[in-house]
């Protein structure tokens, strides 16, 4: 059984790496946000959903990586690899849309938060900073991770549509 280095090399699988690469920082940054919530006494759910939808997606790509790298999808045809690719990607665009959109607007809420607290007690509240930034990093990661799941996407849709499967950088009739 070996390796289909085509695979790796292929667009496809380059989106799938960069999708990779990209939750393994959004999962950095969520984790810091996480540790900052729990020892400033903030709602960890936020940043705990960052991190449940960063961590669940680079453990399934990092399996597909490999499936289809040793060419799994060949050895077992009774799946529709380009409808279970379809409903794969649409549930992450799903998922990395909210966390997108929890992560700023809750970091947002911080941020305003301490500029409440700073006016009203004179003190500076600079310990909200790294928290805030770190969460909004991870949902700017998280909104940037919709651009390869996008094109994933795309072009799983064609390729079932079009019956064929997108293997290796070429489509082969099925």
């Amino acid at each position: 059984m070996g390796a289909n280095i085509e695979y790796v090399k292929s667009i496809i699988g380059i989106i799938k790496l960069v999708i990779l690469i990209l939750d393994v920082l959004t999962l950095i940054c969520g984790s810091v946000a996480l540790d900052f919530a729990y020892i400033y006494g903030f709602s960890i759910g936020e940043s705990a959903w960052l991190l449940f939808v960063s961590f669940h997606s680079a453990i399934l790509i990092t399996i597909m990586i490999i499936v289809f790298a040793l060419e799994g999808n060949k050895k077992i045809t009774r799946i529709n690899w380009n409808l279970v690719m379809v409903v794969y990607d649409s549930v992450e665009l799903l998922c990395h849309g909210i966390a997108c959109l929890l992560s700023i607007i809750t970091a947002s809420n911080w941020l305003d938060y301490c500029q409440l607290f700073s006016q009203s007690s004179n003190k500076s509240c600079l310990w909200i900073d790294p928290f805030a930034g770190s969460l909004i990093a991870g949902g700017v990661l998280a909104g940037l991770t919709f651009i390869p799941y996008s094109f994933d996407l795309t072009i799983n849709a064609l390729a079932l549509k079009n019956n064929v499967a997108p293997v290796g950088g070429k489509t082969t009739k099925r």
